[in-house]
C-alpha cells in the first residue's frame, strides 16, 4: 500500500494500524489518482501483514507476507462485488530491496444496477461474472476470467469467454486484452478471438488514446461467416471530466419527458460550466472501421475530426461551429443502417452543418451516393473557411 501512495496513483485518506511481534493488522482507505469511473475512485482494504518468523510459521518462505481485501464500496451495484484478494510476499530473491510480487483472485459473483444512477437512459442490468485470478509484478498486472455475461432489462445482452488481461504502467499505461470468443444475443451474433490493445497518456484534463481491436471471425444470424473486423480509434487532448459531464447529462437533457425552457437552460449551463474546458485543449478524434458486420451487410467508417487551432471559446452560433471544426466523415454501408444512424445523429449534424435531417433529402442532394455493391456512401467534409463540403 506504501508503494502504491508512492506511485502518485492513489492517496491516502485513512490508515488505521495495529503493530505485533509477528504480525500485523491494517486497514485503511485509498482516493485512486484521476479515476475514469464513476464509483470506483474510492478503495478501502483491511490486510494481515507477517514479517520475520510469522512468514515461516505462515508456511512463506519470504521475509515478510500479506493477505490484503480491496473493495470498491461506492460502485452503484447490487449486491457489492466480492472482495478482491491479494497474496503479497517479499522474497528472499529480493533482498532488502521493495519489491512487488502478488497473486490475486476474487470468487464469481451475479449482481444488478440500474443505469439511472449514472444518470444515462434507464435499464436494468444484471451482471455475472465467474471469477478473477491474476498476478502483480512491479510495473505489471495480468488477470484472467473464464466468462462474463450482461443481461439487460432481463434478456441476454453481452457474452464473453476466455478473458485475459495484461497491463503495464510505465509513462503510458498500456493495456492489451485476448477474449476467446463472444456473443451479442440481440443481434444473434458470436465472434471469436478478439484482440484489443489500449495505450493512454497524460491525466484527466489532457488525456491522449489509441485503442486497436481485431476479431478473427464471427457469424451474423443465418448468414455466412465473415473474416476479419478491424477498428481503431484515436483521440488526442481530451479532457475527460467535462467529456464525462456532457455524456452523462446530455441524455437527461434531451428526454421527451423535459420542458423545452428547461432544456434549454440546462443545455446552457452544461456547455458554459464544462464547454470551455473540452474546447481549450482543441481536442482531435480518428475512428476507423474495417468489415463490420451488420444485418443488411458491412459497414466502413473513416471519420475524421478536430477542434481548429484558433478556437478560443465554446461555439454557440452555427457559423462559430463551422469554423470551430474541421475534418472528414465517410461511412459506407446498408442504406437501412445508415439511414437509422442519420437519424440517430442529424439533429445536432443540422445544426452545425446545415445538412438535411432527412435521409432522403441528404440521398437526393448528393451528400450520400449509391455504390455497386448496393450499399450508400455518406461522405462530407468540414472546412473551416467555407463550411460543410462534398
Amino acid at each position: 500500500m506504501v508503494q502504491i501512495a508512492q506511485s502518485g496513483l492513489a492517496v491516502d485518506q485513512q490508515v488505521n494500524f495495529e503493530p505485533g511481534l509477528l504480525s500485523a493488522r491494517g486497514q485503511g482507505r485509498f482516493e485512486l489518482a484521476d479515476s475514469f469511473c464513476r464509483g470506483c475512485e474510492v478503495l478501502d482494504y483491511t490486510a494481515e501483514i507477517r514479517h520475520g518468523l510469522g512468514a515461516w510459521l505462515a508456511g512463506k518462505a519470504a521475509w515478510a507476507s500479506a493477505d490484503y481485501a480491496l473493495s470498491w464500496p461506492q460502485l452503484p451495484i447490487t449486491p457489492p462485488l466480492p472482495a478482491l484478494q491479494v497474496n503479497a510476499a517479499q522474497r528472499f530473491v529480493d533482498g532488502l530491496r521493495p519489491a512487488l510480487h502478488a497473486q490475486l483472485e476474487m470468487p464469481a459473483s451475479a449482481h444488478e444496477f440500474n443505469t439511472q444512477k449514472f444518470n444515462t437512459r434507464e435499464h436494468q442490468y444484471g451482471l455475472s461474472q465467474q471469477g478473477l485470478s491474476g498476478q502483480i509484478k512491479p510495473g505489471y498486472l495480468q488477470l484472467n476470467s473464464p466468462a462474463l455475461e450482461v443481461q439487460r432489462d432481463a434478456h441476454a445482452w453481452l457474452g464473453l469467454q476466455g478473458i485475459s488481461l495484461e497491463a503495464a504502467a510505465a509513462e503510458n499505461l498500456l493495456l492489451s486484452s485476448q477474449v476467446e470468443s463472444l456473443t451479442i444475443p440481440a443481434w444473434q451474433w458470436q465472434g471469436k478471438a478478439l484482440a484489443l490493445n489500449y495505450q493512454q497518456h497524460g491525466n484527466s484534463q489532457k488525456l491522449d488514446i489509441n485503442l486497436d481491436a481485431t476479431l478473427q471471425n464471427g457469424q451474423l444470424q443465418n448468414q455466412p461467416p465473415h473474416g476479419e473486423v478491424r477498428s481503431s480509434v484515436k483521440i488526442e487532448r481530451l479532457n475527460v471530466v467535462s467529456t464525462q459531464a456532457f455524456a452523462s447529462e446530455l441524455p437527461r437533457l434531451l428526454s421527451p419527458q423535459l420542458t423545452g425552457a428547461a432544456r434549454m437552460i440546462g443545455l446552457f449551463s452544461l456547455y458554459s460550466v464544462h464547454g470551455p474546458g473540452f474546447f481549450a485543449e482543441h481536442p482531435a478524434l480518428h475512428w476507423q472501421a474495417q468489415k463490420v458486420p451488420l444485418i443488411h451487410g458491412f459497414a466502413d467508417i473513416n471519420i475524421k475530426l478536430a477542434v481548429t487551432p484558433e478556437t478560443r471559446r465554446p461555439p454557440m452560433h452555427p457559423v462559430e461551429w463551422q469554423r470551430a471544426l474541421q475534418g472528414r466523415v465517410e461511412i459506407t454501408a446498408p442504406s437501412q443502417h445508415l439511414a437509422a444512424w442519420w437519424n440517430w445523429a442529424s439533429m445536432f449534424v443540422n445544426y452545425v452543418t446545415g445538412l438535411p435531417r432527412d435521409y432522403a433529402s441528404l440521398k437526393q442532394q448528393g451528400w450520400v451516393t449509391p455504390q455497386a455493391d448496393g450499399r450508400d456512401k455518406l461522405l462530407f467534409v468540414l472546412d473551416p473557411a467555407v463550411g460543410v463540403r462534398h
